[in-house]
């Protein structure tokens, strides 16, 4: 509340008055949250024990984080094609993917790796796969003593697995069987 310069004296007690009653006021809000339990987490001593994967740390945190956060991301080996999509649209570079195809539609897995300290967590990436293997997670905590940590490999295993293998004999035999019936 603000006094004209003419007020006078009344003017003057009016902003005595005016300053002591916001004063009391805001006493009585600090007075009543005085007796409140404090709402502060102990951030490293919240997370949980649980891990994502090699390389990644511990898993989320105790007290959660909002529904849509975009965190450090999470791969699903076993639904990507290796279409690159994710690479083509990350507008800064920040993917590299290493695969190589085998007969049977399998992949031999060499590195899925990110680089967070380009990342921009945009999402664009997710939006750009085809088959919804990659996925923003709601891992926030990126700390590291060095720059060069950063960069987060996302496989949870690298080469082939035994039915990776499998898949891979029973397609060369169906090849071998094609072509020996389409050369008789």
């Amino acid at each position: 509340m603000t006094t004209t310069a003419g007020a006078g004296l009344s003017g003057y007690l009016r902003n005595i008055w005016t300053g002591f009653w916001s004063c009391l006021s805001g006493m009585g809000i600090t007075w009543k949250y005085f007796w409140k339990k404090p709402v502060t987490y102990e951030y490293p001593e919240t997370r949980e024990a649980a891990s994502y994967g090699e390389g990644l740390p511990a898993g989320p945190p105790s007290f959660g984080v909002a529904e849509r956060y975009r965190g450090i991301h999470r791969l699903e080996q076993d639904l990507c094609i290796f279409c690159m999509g994710c690479k083509r649209a990350c507008p800064v570079d920040c993917i590299e993917i290493e695969a190589a195809r085998k007969p049977g539609k399998v992949l031999d897995w060499k590195s899925f790796r990110i680089d967070y300290g380009l990342c921009l967590f945009c999402g664009l990436c997710v939006e750009a796969c085809p088959r919804s293997c990659l996925d923003m997670g709601n891992e926030y905590s990126l700390v590291r003593f060095e720059g060069s940590d950063l960069t987060l490999e996302l496989l949870g295993w690298k080469g082939l697995r035994e039915k990776d293998l499998e898949a891979i004999r029973a397609a060369e035999e169906k090849a071998k069987k094609k072509n020996e019936e389409g050369g008789s």
